[in-house]
């Protein structure tokens, strides 16, 4: 029996790449430039509960090449939280934010923007302080699994690499983020977001950067890592990268 999802609130994930023209530091200013609009947005000061805007990092980088991970091309993620549905669609409907987005459609156009919602499934939790480091893994389902399939599988792998007595040690908090195209699927794609690939999400957290590699070099980690890579073709298909976090909104 797998996880239950989080059910108190509706998290829905926004994420875009940055196109050549732009260097990491005008890539990373124009979204956060374009997330305090939003913040300041009526109907987002009503309803959200919580807006995060997550930058790709090389904290990572090195330790990666060792796993078998491709290079992360720039990154940036948003996670936007509600407290229920229609508080959700009220928003993404807001005349406001759909000028705002008439207005960036070429710079969404050009980083490939999509957006869809998300159930969040905690897998392992502590308690835990704000300057912690944050990684986020990003893996699109396998061409030859159905979701179903990876979904299962997928779980495997997470709850093994959880069960790992490092893990726990380190105050280590993770969650699987899993599309929900069932909710707000039609307000999305109305807006003209592309229409996303089945992608799972593992969102990590630890005390320290430090912490974090430590775990990620323990040897029975990297077991489970390189057979996941060769199962399911992760040197290919998935990213995995440090992440600064950049809170916008936080009624938490």
């Amino acid at each position: 029996m797998q996880p239950s999802a989080r059910k108190d609130r509706v998290y829905a994930i926004g994420i875009c790449k940055a196109p050549p023209h732009l260097s990491k530091k005008e890539f990373e200013a124009k979204v956060n430039a374009l997330m305090d609009e939003v913040r300041l947005l009526p109907a987002v000061q009503k309803h959200l509960v919580k807006l995060e805007a997550m930058f790709h990092n090389d904290l990572l980088a090195d330790h990666l090449k060792l796993l078998e991970f491709p290079t992360a091309e720039r990154t940036a993620l948003v996670m936007a939280q509600t407290e229920t549905l229609d508080d959700f669609i009220e928003t993404v409907k807001d005349p406001d934010l759909l000028k705002l987005y008439e207005r960036e459609h070429e710079f969404c156009t050009q980083t490939k923007a999509t957006a869809f919602c998300v159930d969040v499934v905690p897998k392992l939790g502590s308690p835990t302080s704000r300057d912690n480091a944050h990684s986020i893994g990003v893996y699109k389902v396998p061409r030859h699994l159905s979701v179903e399939e990876y979904t299962k599988r997928f779980h495997a792998v997470i709850d093994s690499w959880v069960g790992l007595l490092s893990t726990k040690e380190h105050g280590a908090k993770y969650e699987v983020w899993l599309p929900n195209l069932s909710a707000g699927y039609d307000e999305f794609q109305n807006l003209g977001f592309a229409l996303p690939e089945p992608t799972f999400f593992i969102h990590a957290q630890s005390e320290a950067v430090e912490q974090m590699l430590e775990d990620m070099k323990n040897e029975e980690g990297q077991k489970i890592v390189l057979a996941a890579t060769e199962e399911f073709g992760y040197a290919k298909e998935a990213l995995l990268f440090g992440v600064d976090i950049v809170t916008k909104i936080d009624k938490s």
